[in-house]
């Protein structure tokens, strides 16, 4: 009986989700939104290098991509 519990521990030990452990490694540091918001609407060079493209956008039935510049 035991060997089947310390197997079973040993399986789901084994199932973790190892993709959580790459997003905390990812996460930007926190910064100041008031000093982002002021920046991001002063300077476009700025703007450019935190927005993320290209935009998918749906238009009457079509998709709209805009790529950066």
């Amino acid at each position: 009986m035991k060997s089947i519990l310390i197997i079973c521990i040993i399986i789901l030990n084994g199932c973790g989700n190892k993709s959580l452990d790459k997003t905390t490694t990812d996460v930007l540091p926190k910064e100041n939104f008031a000093e982002f918001f002021d920046q991001f609407k002063s300077d476009s060079i700025f703007q450019i290098e935190r927005v993320k493209f290209p935009w998918k956008i749906p238009s009457d039935g079509k998709e709209l991509v805009i790529n950066k510049g």
